[in-house]
């Protein structure tokens, strides 16, 4: 058990790194956006009229995402659902197809982060905090965290609710190899955030020596515009 516990810390220290990062990642892509839009500016600044006019407009830009609303707190699981989720759990005798244990797994995964959520809910939903009489300062601390509850608790994300239940010092189940599974898993999501990001022109661009920088304008100019500038021929 002590060396089940030493490895979900140590996973639960990599998902905290990980997450980290694509936090820098989506801070510092926003400055290498508008540098990058402020250095294609200026290069549109250096065309001549003429030349501004062959340039085609790019298209429209992405639709503002709207923001999430608050979801009701769902209900309990009922308990014989969750005594069927363990009782769907094979035994050696049995002839099981990894898409099966793969079913087992969800529902064990989705049974264990419902009642952490409902932990949490307790002590961050708006209307139970409210009537706990606490400050109008700490109603909204707890209703902003109950929406990053929320939102983790729809997108299946233990180590999301994980760390708000550590900070709210809600006691946690003892760990498991699911539940490293489960981190894991985040990590992987996470991994792939920062992987996009870093495939964006802009950021090639901001990061990038003098000739990364001139190739990432040019390719700015040629996808968007469809227009070799004649200061990166």
């Amino acid at each position: 058990m002590r060396k089940l516990k030493f490895k979900y810390q140590k996973t639960i220290k990599h998902a905290e790194f990980a997450h980290a990062d694509l936090k820098y990642h989506q801070e510092v892509v926003d400055d290498a956006k508008q540098d990058f839009q402020d250095e294609i500016s200026k290069f549109i600044g250096q065309l001549s009229p003429e030349e501004r006019d062959r340039l085609q407009s790019p298209g429209p830009g992405p639709a503002a995402i709207k923001e999430d609303t608050v979801k009701e707190i769902p209900e309990e699981l009922p308990e014989e659902r969750l005594n069927d989720c363990f009782a769907l759990i094979p035994t050696e005798a049995t002839d099981t197809t990894e898409e099966e244990v793969a079913e087992v797994t969800r529902h064990k995964k989705s049974a264990e982060i419902k009642k952490l959520f409902h932990r949490i809910a307790e002590e961050t939903h708006p209307d139970k905090v409210a009537a706990n009489g606490f400050s109008e300062k700490e109603v909204s601390k707890r209703s902003r965290i109950f929406k990053k509850a929320n939102a983790a608790f729809k997108d299946n994300n233990w180590y999301v609710l994980h760390s708000i239940a550590i900070d709210l010092e809600i006691p946690l189940p003892d760990p498991s190899d699911e539940q490293i599974a489960w981190v894991e898993e985040d990590i992987k999501r996470v991994q792939s955030q920062i992987a996009a990001i870093q495939d964006y022109t802009a950021w090639h661009w901001y990061n990038g020596d003098e000739k990364a920088k001139k190739n990432a304008l040019k390719h700015y100019f040629s996808i968007v515009h469809n227009f070799t500038h004649p200061k990166l021929g």
